[in-house]
């Protein structure tokens, strides 16, 4: 039978088989009469049936009565239930095993409630284990690193220590922002600015409204350059609007001085850390920014695949045990060293052919290189300078450096073969 990992993350329960994604269910739960919707299906009707909605039953799991109650949806945990259900019918006949990644803000008595929502809807969990451990353990790490994820209502900090094992030593919440308060400032933005140019207001109808809550958590991932264009998709039209990101970031600018206060609380003078950002932060404007404040850590983006081939790869440590047990340690050490690439061998350019290009603060490759090297706002990869040394993100699977695979923060030298789409980009530096 086949190995199921369910990441369970409110802003998408990431769902996934033998390593390939079957869904990304968004924790959110809307009541149509009699008929409950949950996951995709609730989201997408959220603004058009706004009557009945519960977007809270994962962050606040517990059997406490819910205001507006009804002889089936008693509390958050009849809801989870529910989801649970859904996303099991998915799965149902073909994983034998299941591990769930949790949030690190979950307590004992949530931990039992899911395990026993598991065991009443009939699945096989042989795991669990914390998600920020797994989302580290396949990434190249110092001897302190820290996970940043955001939910759909808090923002979490997990600081880890890598010495001997990887192991999780703390973990906060760092704002009671989560992205479902940003979702809605980033439309509101989008929305202020239709009205501003065209005179359109999509708030106005129910529909345009869903279709523009539709398309902003994308749209945010994707676009992060100074003026982005929003084509709001729409039955009877695609209108269209141009952004900034210095309109995008008055959502989020005032959590930022949280996180870098939060994160300097934790380092020592002189202590060099990793930062990983998970992908639900991607397209965030001027995070990097922020975080760039703080002397002495790397930034790096982990993919979405992060905690499913984690789980996979350590399936052994995570499931071999008489009981289920919540995991927090996993038997990986710090494997980057903790002194830097010297400036001198650091790279300044990135050489196909007889052309090259300036990496600069950061350089977003473009994934089609039949016109040469140029940027792009969905890129294959991020080339970025950290201090006196430069890394690279990869967004897409299959890049290597000097043949071997790349994970998110690989420092990056003067002479290294990046490849790309079958293509082979040199490392150089021009004085």
């Amino acid at each position: 039978m086949s190995f199921a990992v369910i990441e369970l993350n409110d802003t998408g329960v990431l769902v996934s088989l033998d390593g390939d994604v079957l869904a990304r269910s968004p924790g959110f739960a809307v009541l149509d009469g009699e008929r409950l919707m949950t996951g995709a299906e609730a989201y997408g009707c959220a603004r058009l049936l706004p009557r009945w909605t519960n977007n809270r039953f994962w962050h606040q799991l517990s059997t406490e009565p819910i205001p507006a109650a009804t002889p089936a949806l008693r509390h958050h945990a009849d809801l989870a239930f529910a989801h649970l259900e859904a996303i099991w019918a998915d799965l149902k006949g073909h994983a034998g095993s299941t591990v769930f990644a949790v949030p690190p803000y979950y307590s004992r008595e949530q931990l039992g409630l899911l395990l026993g929502m598991a065991g009443e809807a009939g699945m096989p969990v042989d795991g669990v284990v914390d998600s920020a451990v797994a989302a580290a353990a396949g990434q190249s790490l110092t001897n302190t690193a820290f996970v940043l994820d955001i939910y759909l209502h808090c923002m979490t900090l997990t600081q880890l220590g890598a010495s001997v094992q990887l192991t999780r030593t703390d973990a906060v919440t760092v704002s009671d922002v989560g992205i479902f308060t940003l979702w809605d400032r980033w439309a509101n933005i989008v929305a202020n600015q239709f009205i501003q140019t065209t005179r359109y207001d999509p708030l106005h109808q129910a529909d345009s409204e869903q279709a523009l809550y539709n398309q902003i958590p994308e749209w945010i991932a994707v676009n992060d350059g100074q003026l982005n264009q929003f084509d709001l998709v729409t039955a009877s039209g695609t209108p269209s609007v141009q952004v900034t990101r210095d309109q995008l970031l008055t959502a989020c600018s005032a959590i930022y001085p949280q996180i870098v206060q939060t994160l300097r609380a934790r380092l020592t003078q002189g202590e060099r850390a990793s930062i990983f950002l998970t992908h639900r932060l991607r397209g965030f404007p001027g995070l990097r920014d922020a975080l760039a404040l703080i002397d002495g850590v790397s930034v790096a983006e982990l993919p979405e695949s992060a905690v499913n081939e984690s789980v996979r790869g350590y399936a052994d440590t995570i499931t071999g045990r008489e009981t289920v047990a919540h995991v927090v340690t996993l038997p990986v050490k710090a494997s980057r060293p903790e002194t830097e690439t010297s400036a001198s061998a650091a790279p300044t350019h990135l050489l196909l052919g007889s052309r090259a290009v300036a990496i600069g603060s950061a350089f977003r490759l473009d994934g089609d290189l039949s016109g040469g090297l140029r940027t792009g706002s969905d890129p294959v990869c991020t080339l970025y300078t950290d201090g006196q040394t430069v890394r690279i993100d990869p967004h897409r699977e299959g890049i290597t450096v000097n043949g071997s695979s790349a994970p998110g923060g690989t420092a990056l030298a003067t002479g290294d073969t990046l490849r790309v789409a079958d293509t082979d980009l040199t490392l150089i530096s021009v004085t």
